[in-house]
C-alpha cells in the first residue's frame, strides 16, 4: 500500500477501515522497540498498526580508516541533518559504511 486509502466508496463519510503507510525514520541506535514504543504512544491503542518493514539505522563508523584519514587533512566532521535510506542500501548491498562529503542540507531535492 501506498499513501493512504479507506472505504468501499467516494461517498463514504466514515470509513470502515483506513490504512496509511509511514515511512518513518529514525537516528541511529534505535531499535525495533523504540520505534513500536513512539507508535503506541501516537496510537493510545486506538488504532492497530503493523510494521512491515524495518531496517536499523547505519552505524556511525567514527572507526573506519578511510574517514580517519579524511579527518587528518582537515576535513570538518558534523552530524548529517538529514536522514537518507542508507540503511536500506546498506542492506541490499551486503553491508558498507556511508560517507557524504560535502554539499549543504538545504539545497537538497532542488532542482538545478
Amino acid at each position: 500500500m501506498q499513501g493512504v486509502n479507506g472505504g468501499v466508496a467516494s461517498l463514504v463519510a466514515v470509513p470502515a477501515e483506513f490504512g496509511i503507510n509511514i515511512n518513518h525514520r529514525f537516528q541511529p541506535g534505535k531499535r525495533i522497540e523504540d520505534v513500536r514504543r513512539i507508535f503506541e504512544e501516537l496510537l493510545g491503542w486506538k488504532a492497530d498498526y503493523e510494521v512491515v518493514d524495518y531496517t536499523p539505522s547505519g552505524p556511525v563508523e567514527l572507526g573506519n580508516p578511510l574517514l580517519r584519514r579524511l579527518i587528518e587533512t582537515g576535513l570538518e566532521l558534523r552530524p548529517k541533518q538529514a536522514w537518507t535510506d542508507v540503511a536500506p542500501l546498506r542492506r541490499a548491498q551486503g553491508g558498507g559504511g556511508e560517507l557524504r562529503v560535502g554539499g549543504l542540507p538545504a539545497q537538497a531535492h532542488q532542482e538545478a
